[in-house]
């Protein structure tokens, strides 16, 4: 757990400061989600305990890959898919969603 707020100095010499705000730190270093290699070539690891769906979206927001899912580690071949930028969206059974950038090579 750890707080912050901003601090803003005008031109002036005069110092204001923001709300103070909690935040979970836990949240935000331990991700419970391990993609890679990213960038990738052919082949992209998914590691996520409880993952039950994975969808791979181009650019243009169209789902170019749909997978279920039943297990903590997934392979998946994206040596298909054109060079670029894709987004990954993996739900657990818990229905958390996590979104990831990936790169293929």
């Amino acid at each position: 757990m750890g707080f912050y707020r901003i601090q803003a100095i005008d031109k002036d010499g005069k110092i204001s400061y923001s709300e103070t705000k909690q935040i979970r730190l836990n949240q935000l270093t331990n991700k419970p989600i391990n993609v890679y290699p990213n960038p990738a070539k052919d082949i992209l690891n998914i590691n996520c305990v409880g993952m039950k769906e994975v969808n791979i979206t181009n650019s243009l927001g169209q789902v170019i890959k749909q997978l279920k899912v039943n297990t903590d580690k997934q392979k998946i071949d994206i040596s298909g898919l054109a060079k670029g930028l894709y987004l990954l969206k993996i739900v657990t059974k818990e229905n958390i969603v996590y979104n990831e950038k990936i790169i293929k090579q």
